[in-house]
Parts: C-alpha cells; sequence; structure tokens
C-alpha cells in the first residue's frame, strides 16, 4: 500500500541555533533542525599536520563528523566509541568541507589550519544540511573571516505539487524527488546543488527555488540572530 503523502510545507520545520556554548572552543554551535542535531567545536589556528605533504600558502580546513553512539543502535559498539571515523562518515565530512570551502578566505589564515568537529547528537534525516549550518555557524562564532556564512536547505516533492521543506525521515517516505542546496544568501552563490529523483523541467524549477529561499531565510532570520546574539 502506498504511503499517504506528508501535509505540504513551504517554510522551515522548527529550527534552533545556539552558538557559543563551549568554552574550549574558539567557536561552537548547536543546530537542530527537524529533531535532527548537530553540535560543532572549532579549533585553531593550528599547525599544518605532519602528515600533509601538500604544500600551500593559504590556510586549510580540516572536517571531521562523529554520529553519537546512540543516535544509531545498528552500529556496532567497537564503531560507535572509535574516535577514527567510518567510510560513511568521512564521506559526509568531505562534503560538508567542499560547501564551505567557497565561503571562506583561506588565505588570510596563511599556513595554519582551522579543525572543525561535529558531532551528530540526533538524525532524523537532515544529517547534511544541519552539518553545513552548523559548521559554517561555528567557524563565524570563532571569527574565521568568510565572504558569508553558508546555509542549507532541502526540498522534497511527492507527486507534482507537495513540496517539503526540511522533510524529516518520515516525510521523506515515498517521495518522487529531491533538491538540496548550500548557499551564500548575500550573494546567491550557490556552493552545492544535489538533485534525487526523477524531476521534470518545470517541477525541478519550482523545487529549486523553494530551496534557494530556504537557505536565505534561514541565514537572515536564523543564524544571523544566533550571532548577535551571542556577541
Amino acid at each position: 500500500m502506498p504511503s499517504k503523502p506528508p501535509v505540504p510545507r513551504e517554510t522551515h520545520a522548527e529550527i534552533r541555533c545556539v552558538s557559543s556554548l563551549l568554552p574550549n572552543a574558539i567557536g561552537s554551535c548547536e543546530v537542530s533542525m527537524n529533531e535532527t542535531m548537530v553540535m560543532a567545536a572549532v579549533h585553531g589556528p593550528l599547525a599544518p599536520r605532519s602528515d600533509d605533504r601538500e604544500y600551500s600558502d593559504e590556510g586549510k580546513l580540516s572536517i571531521s563528523l562523529k554520529f553519537a553512539p546512540f543516535t544509531n543502535p545498528s552500529i556496532p559498539p567497537n564503531q560507535s566509541t572509535s574516535s577514527r571515523m567510518t567510510p560513511s562518515e568521512s564521506l559526509l565530512a568531505a562534503s560538508v568541507r567542499s560547501a564551505l570551502l567557497p565561503s571562506l578566505l583561506l588565505a588570510n589564515l596563511k599556513t595554519s589550519m582551522m579543525s572543525v568537529h561535529l558531532e551528530v547528537l540526533q538524525d532524523n534525516g537532515l544529517v547534511f544540511e544541519a552539518a553545513v549550518t552548523c559548521a559554517s555557524l561555528a567557524l563565524a562564532d570563532a571569527g574565521v573571516e568568510m565572504m558569508d556564512m553558508v546555509s542549507c536547505c532541502t526540498v522534497s516533492l511527492h507527486g507534482s505539487d507537495v513540496m517539503v521543506m526540511d522533510p524529516s525521515t518520515s516525510e521523506s517516505d515515498g517521495e518522487d524527488g529531491r533538491v538540496t542546496i548550500a548557499l551564500m544568501a548575500s550573494t546567491g552563490n550557490v556552493n552545492m546543488y544535489e538533485q534525487k529523483g526523477s524531476l521534470g523541467m518545470e517541477e525541478l524549477k519550482r523545487v529549486s527555488e523553494l530551496a534557494k529561499k530556504g537557505c536565505k531565510e534561514l541565514t537572515v532570520s536564523t543564524m544571523r540572530r544566533a550571532i548577535l546574539s551571542s556577541s
């Protein structure tokens, strides 16, 4: 029996951003997005790693990401407690890094490295979106120079007209397609664009425009307010 389409939602689900939470980090943030929760801590500037053989006169960005053991009971205990990232965590961290890099003025860091550690505290289908938003906010909280913060938004399409912004795991069930966008609101630059599923040209345009709108609203109404409230 096909699943019932979710209720349309063309505005953000419940989102909460709080910065400057961790006293031992130079920048930190916690983002809760439709019951997905991610925390970020920024450390640095650090000396380049001894195993990094690629010389650069610009600064570098290191991203690590771990799922808290209680987020997924199916993960073997020896993997969930290890400090090393699993292959899927490494891939997710690399994707977050790619979405953030265009926003950062790494040349101003010289040869130093900024390190961001992300911990997923709750997973309800929006880990990448929350991780990008959280890491960018934490870097801004740390005072890292950037062109703008990066926000991330996903819109799911069911049928031809039911669009759901920030879909949860259950709201994604039976979707026909989705678009995820990471964007800098001040310039409109799209740092990352991903489409899944089968979408016609008109549907793709509508879903993409709503995702862009969601990114801009997230930056202006939530992320910037979080930075101002912590200053």
